[in-house]
């Protein structure tokens, strides 16, 4: 019926977007009308009531999730592209999965094409427009962030970094039916395994810092190739970490994974990556002599904003983020489940958080 195709489809998206919108929200309110008041310096007009002006003018642009898509001078918050970006990855990992359930061919087919396009996009771009092939970060950046993020017009674009979203999409399939077929690989295969990727990986992420010699000769095939491989790398390791976890284990790994403090770590994640930007930048705002960045000063600054970071992000998850998450899920999941006790279609239920013992057997909690 087209009414269940809509809610199949829309309940999902609506599902994640109000689990995103009230801490992203609350945080937003902060930074407009809270924060420029809580301090002061010569530094702190300049970053914390600028900062404050743009969230007040241009919140809307967070609220529909395409912060990402307008200038960076107007972003409220400077990571609030990251949650544009997989909004719009979710809508359309939703379409994908809906027709996966319909038409598996079809539904491959059509991932398939998208990985593809993920891959070929960043390359041709690159090429065709002269970019750098990596996001690069001069010092001079860390005074006025901003200047990162409008400078170099392919760090925010959701269509430049898609792969590893898609990526874990296609690994979900492989699990799927691996577990379905009762695949499992030695603990010799996974770290073995997991080793040579990483070596890979960290080659090619280092890589990059050739990029930043100066007068070097820009050739455009290897900018180009170096911006497709960059946002790859980490999302293999991602897939051979994700197969091997759910199919084979990793021996006494699984005991740090399945770690009670590593799964709260997780569950703060969130709130700690909406409030660690504001925390630095408050920390800087602060200042009212010049300092030398000294390594004991870099760690020290670095330890004191970790701990104001995941104390404020406890307080944000256990009064914003846990209650509408329950409120949402009750709202829209048990909604429709009770209506729809006898119907075929899934309305995007959570997925149970899924663990390994010891035995290397998977099983849901």
């Amino acid at each position: 019926k087209t009414e269940s195709v809509w809610k199949t489809l829309l309940i999902p998206i609506i599902g994640r977007i109000l689990r995103f919108l009230p801490a992203y929200c609350v945080v937003m309110t902060i930074t407009a009308h809270i924060i420029p008041h809580l301090g002061d310096g010569p530094l702190w007009p300049f970053k914390s009531w600028e900062e404050a002006e743009i969230c007040k003018n241009y919140w809307w642009t967070n609220v529909l999730f395409i912060s990402n898509l307008v200038d960076a001078k107007y972003q409220c918050l400077l990571m609030s592209w990251y949650l544009s970006c997989d909004i719009q990855f979710f809508i359309i990992g939703v379409i994908v999965v809906y027709i996966l359930t319909k038409n598996q061919k079809k539904g491959i087919a059509l991932l398939g094409t998208i990985i593809g396009l993920s891959i070929s996009v960043p390359f041709i771009i690159t090429l065709l427009t002269g970019r750098d092939g990596i996001d690069k970060f001069p010092v001079q950046y860390l005074l006025y962030l901003r200047n990162f993020l409008s400078l170099n017009e392919s760090y925010r674009l959701s269509y430049m970094r898609a792969t590893p979203f898609f990526s874990g999409l296609a690994m979900s399939i492989v699990v799927e039916k691996c577990k379905r077929k009762n695949v499992k690989f030695s603990q010799i295969v996974v770290h073995s395994g997991l080793f040579a990727i990483l070596t890979i990986t960290f080659w090619v992420q280092f890589y990059g810092a050739v990029f930043y010699t100066r007068n070097r000769p820009y050739y455009p095939l290897e900018h180009a190739l170096y911006s497709t491989l960059c946002h790859c790398t980490w999302s293999v390791a991602g897939t051979w970490m994700t197969l091997s976890y759910f199919t084979s284990g990793y021996g006494l790994l699984n005991t740090v994974f399945n770690n009670r403090l590593t799964v709260f770590m997780g569950k703060l994640s969130y709130s700690v990556m909406l409030l660690n930007i504001t925390v630095i930048l408050t920390s800087q705002s602060s200042q009212r002599l010049p300092v030398h960045m000294s390594a004991k000063y870099l760690f020290d600054g670095w330890l004191y904003d970790l701990i104001i970071c995941y104390l404020l992000a406890i307080i944000m998850y256990l009064i914003v983020e846990e209650p509408f998450a329950k409120l949402a899920k009750r709202l829209l999941y048990q909604r429709y489940s009770r209506k729809n006790k006898n119907s075929s279609i899934n309305y995007g239920s959570p997925i149970e958080k899924t663990t390994i013992s010891n035995s290397n057997t998977v099983k849901e909690d």
